[in-house]
């Protein structure tokens, strides 16, 4: 290609120098800033690594929500599982247990007794996260809604709250918080991390007392969800999602957190990067005689033979398929399910909150729980007030307990 030489140089020259000299200004009038032009404060925030500065709201704004009773039954790991009652198998009937993101129905809060809960909830795989309980993400959603609501206008005097659930009356006192604190990061956002943190051991304590006999419905045994593979992760996961929401000050209704968390949900879901149905189930089905045996029937305690535990660290790490390949008896499929729907992919672990303006909430706040009678034949030390700081005590307990049932290795992928 032959090079012709640039006449721009010459055409310049011929400008004038007056035109010359308005064209540099117009230029240099194209990047002034001008006293319309502001930066986000949390982009710039974002641009030195700090965690983005919170919008106010004013305490007396806030709604005052009820304590959240919705007792969402879902799910036992596993699918298409059978049920028996008294020993006997219920014919003609199986919980399917695995959906995709599109089958999740509308967020309820809260529903009148005598209610038939109308959400769908079920297990999905994720790429990211393993498995999602859905049941489990939104009931800690909405437990940090209502602590955190609670909470916020009383910290720098000191606040308490209290529910029942879990087969427990659940206390939180608070100390009064700091003013410089309160000023800091703002009373929502530190109510925000007491509330998760809270809502997290009490999650811990929901699993303990399904492996001590607690019983949402009587008769029926709890003990196969208790510490089942996906719970901690999902528990978590509903959490974040929760502060997420809740910070962004989309809770001025029942209504508009109902469809702020629902969204929250989905979303998370798809960065997760959750599968179809016809996948998850290829991967459930990989993970049967590891994770779980599809001979047994509920409410058999063997029904699922992993169970996942606390870790040491404030992150919860997600169990995932590609976890358990090399035990997996079923592991030629597990692996073609797996590398179909997911292939290489990064875990995502979650960090469980604990910072308060340079305390952790575990400092200023005070979580207990009274059992009801059902621990009087069954529950370490009877019917009594259980500080949270025996919670960890307890959970050895059970993981020592589980340890003749199920194996060694039975805590791990």
């Amino acid at each position: 290609m032959t090079h012709r030489p640039s006449n721009r140089r010459a055409v310049l020259g011929a400008i004038p120098l007056a035109v010359t000299s308005l064209l540099c200004t117009q230029c240099a009038s194209s990047w002034s800033s001008g006293a319309t032009v502001h930066a986000d404060p949390r982009q710039v925030a974002a641009a030195l690594g700090d965690p983005p500065p919170r919008e106010r709201v004013a305490l007396s704004d806030l709604p005052e929500p009820a304590a959240p009773h919705h007792t969402r039954l879902c799910c036992s790991f596993g699918m298409d599982l059978r049920v028996e009652v008294l020993n006997v198998e219920v014919p003609l009937f199986a919980v399917g247990n695995v959906i995709e993101t599109q089958d999740l129905t509308s967020h309820v809060y809260d529903l009148p007794d005598a209610t038939l809960d109308s959400e769908v909830n079920g297990l999905i795989y994720t790429c990211r996260g393993g498995w999602i309980d859905t049941g489990h993400v939104r009931q800690n959603a909405d437990q940090v809604l209502y602590i955190a609501l609670t909470i916020a206008p009383h910290l720098a005097t000191g606040a308490h709250v209290e529910w029942v659930g879990d087969g427990a009356t659940t206390t939180i006192d608070v100390d009064p918080i700091p003013a410089n604190i309160l000023r800091r990061e703002g009373a929502l956002g530190v109510a925000l991390v007491i509330a998760g943190w809270a809502t997290y051991r009490t999650s811990i304590w929901h699993e303990v007392t399904t492996w001590y006999d607690f019983e949402t419905i009587a008769g029926f045994s709890e003990k196969p969800s208790a510490f089942s593979p996906e719970d901690l992760y999902s528990n978590v996961l509903g959490i974040r999602l929760a502060m997420g929401a809740i910070d962004a000050h989309d809770f001025g209704s029942t209504e508009i957190y109902q469809e702020t968390i629902a969204a929250y949900i989905n979303g998370a879901l798809d960065r997760l990067e959750a599968q179809p149905t016809a996948i998850s189930r290829a991967i459930m089905a990989g993970l049967d005689q590891s994770w779980w045996d599809s001979s047994r029937r509920l409410p058999e305690n063997l029904l699922v033979t992993h169970r996942g535990f606390p870790p040491r660290g404030n992150e919860v790490h997600p169990w995932r398929a590609e976890d358990a390949l090399e035990q997996a008896p079923a592991r030629v499929a597990l692996q073609a399910a797996w590398t179909e729907g997911c292939g290489p992919t990064r875990a995502r672990p979650l960090a469980i909150p604990d910072d308060v303006g340079g305390l952790s909430a575990a400092q200023v706040t005070h979580l207990s729980w009274m059992p009801e009678g059902w621990a009087a034949t069954s529950f370490p030390g009877g019917v009594r007030r259980v500080d949270e700081r025996e919670l960890d005590e307890l959970t050895r307990g059970v993981h020592e307990a589980m340890i003749p049932v199920f194996g060694e290795g039975f805590d791990a992928p």
